[in-house]
């Protein structure tokens, strides 16, 4: 089925005493203008939908993230803890405020400590950079744990601006 349209125009035509002879009948094509009319109301519809697609994807990833018994922990360009999952605490005791207002470094094996600092210092300096670790992290309760991460630098991603470590 091909679909095309026009817009129409009827004119009376009269003669000298405006007695009518007929009509005139014009036709032009407007299936061009017509489809981007289309298109346009199409794009403006797909754009109300769009914040009720976000929020929806946002809830849904939250909720992975949130729910998932991996530990991930967000730090800035500083090393500054910016997020932890809930499974963090569970894991290591410290809530989100306790983590960020201590010295985090601190929270590493002392043995651990001088390769952890020369690994994360290089991984900062790779935009984009991964790395794999095992250390000893001392938790809450006063014990050591060993820890298997992954670290991912994304702080030149404008949407994330961290280290993504999990």
């Amino acid at each position: 089925v091909i679909t095309m349209w026009y817009h129409y125009r009827v004119n009376p035509v009269f003669d000298d005493k405006d007695q009518i002879l007929g009509v005139s009948l014009s036709a032009t094509n407007i299936d061009e203008r017509k489809r981007r009319e289309i298109a346009l109301i199409e794009k403006e519809e797909e754009i109300k939908t769009q914040p009720d697609k976000i929020r929806s994807d946002e809830r849904y990833y939250r909720t992975l993230i949130e729910t998932s018994s991996d530990a991930i922990v967000l730090l800035d360009e500083k090393g500054a803890v910016k997020y932890i999952t809930p499974s963090t605490t569970v894991i290591t005791g410290y809530t989100l405020a306790e983590m960020q207002s201590m010295d985090t470094s601190l929270l590493v094996h002392p043995e651990d400590l001088k390769a952890d600092g020369a690994n994360f210092e290089q991984f900062a300096a790779t935009p984009g950079g991964t790395m794999r670790k095992r250390h000893r992290l001392l938790c809450k309760a006063g014990i050591y744990k060993w820890i298997n991460a992954s670290y991912r630098n994304l702080l030149s991603d404008p949407d994330v601006q961290a280290s993504v470590i999990s």
